[in-house]
């Protein structure tokens, strides 16, 4: 066997361990997708779904109440059912929040990353939180906001995963006609065995990485030896020129 044959071998046996890799992979992705709907299937059944029937029951109660002319005692059962139904909606809007923000439809993605960042200042005020967001909205393209969105929230419930994460730093603007988004996290007291098993555990990185590439953007993830985490995802001004082009011939097909 000539070495030109050894080495197509060696080419071949290297893109087999590689797709190999990438099925495995994406299997796991598949398996969290599942879990997640699976969680939200739960949610609604266990938690919403329980709640709806219980306010059919008292509903059906206070009108059998008013006809018989205890309306006073229906109106106790209706009043007492107004913070459950507030409770219930609160969490409507967790779960659709989850699935996808409405704000981010009705006030664009400026509003959308201010409620974002005030809900993570809320569930963890024990962590330092910096952003600087210093981008012209009109300048990204309808068609990269939530994958945009996307990437920050994952990123950030990745780096959330250490328990030593102590501070998060966010900043997204623009440069030259691009789109620069960096998130990176300061830990303390990370025991450098915890940092080496971190690096190990790359299946949300794959899917941040899979995500910016899908969509045209360069990503680099690194860990560094405190325990932190540096993510910088960018989109270059003809990435951008693409998908805005993009926003154009959707408007044309919605206006005809």
């Amino acid at each position: 066997m000539t070495r030109e044959h050894e080495r197509q071998d060696d080419r071949r046996m290297g893109e087999r361990r590689s797709d190999d890799r990438l099925r495995a992979a994406f299997a796991q992705l598949l398996e969290m997708q599942e879990t997640d709907r699976q969680r939200f299937a739960v949610e609604l059944h266990s938690g919403i779904g329980q709640i709806m029937s219980l306010v059919k029951v008292t509903l059906d109660a206070a009108a059998d109440q008013i006809h018989s002319g205890a309306a006073d005692k229906a109106e106790k059962s209706i009043r007492w059912l107004i913070p459950i139904v507030v409770d219930t909606l609160a969490d409507l809007r967790r779960i659709s929040s989850e699935l996808r923000p409405s704000i981010l439809d009705d006030l664009g993605l400026k509003a959308t990353l201010t409620w974002f960042f005030r809900r993570l200042e809320s569930s963890h005020p024990e962590i330092k939180l910096e952003r600087v967001v210093s981008v012209d909205e009109a300048n990204v393209p309808a068609a990269l906001r939530i994958t945009l969105f996307r990437i920050l929230q994952e990123s950030i419930t990745l780096m959330l995963k250490s328990e030593h994460t102590k501070e998060l730093h966010i900043q997204l603007d623009q440069k030259h006609a691009s789109l620069h988004l960096a998130v990176s996290s300061c830990c303390t007291g990370c025991h450098p065995h915890v940092e080496r098993k971190r690096k190990h555990e790359s299946l949300e990185m794959l899917s941040i990485r899979e995500r910016a590439l899908l969509y045209g953007a360069r990503c680099k993830i690194c860990v560094c030896q405190s325990g932190g985490m540096m993510i910088e995802v960018s989109w270059s001004a003809q990435a951008l020129a693409k998908f805005a082009a993009k926003d154009v011939d959707e408007r044309r097909v919605a206006e005809q």
